[in-house]
């Protein structure tokens, strides 16, 4: 019996060790990070479009130009916020599993970690 015990719980250690490994560096901040830096980026473009909107006569080749950069940069932070949010769910359900063999190897239980009498 115990024999069949050890195998599973080097598998589970094992398990433990690449998805500790895996969520310890979480992509998902990346992708959200890149987003709102692109959101702020594109907003500001979008000041300075309507602004050179306001003040331009007859050269509309540049508010043109900064209009379809902050658009693209808008497009550029939709997607990289849904590549996060797909990101994150993965790792949710990474951490869960992570998680739930903790509980197995009783890693978490307070009283395992006392001296036993």
């Amino acid at each position: 019996m115990s024999a069949s015990a050890a195998p599973d719980l080097s598998q589970q250690r094992e398990e433990l060790a690449r998805l500790q490994h895996g969520l310890s560096s979480r992509d998902s901040t990346v992708h959200f990070a890149h987003a709102g830096v692109s959101i702020l980026a594109s907003l500001l473009l979008f000041g300075a479009t309507a602004k050179m909107l306001w003040d331009a006569r007859k050269l509309w080749i540049l508010p043109f130009a900064s209009g379809s950069l902050a658009l693209g940069l808008v497009a550029y932070a939709l997607v990289r916020l849904l590549k996060g949010k797909a990101t994150y769910r993965d790792e949710m359900v990474r951490y869960e599993r992570m998680m739930a063999i903790r509980r197995d190897l009783k890693l978490d239980d307070p009283a395992a970690l006392l001296p036993q009498r």
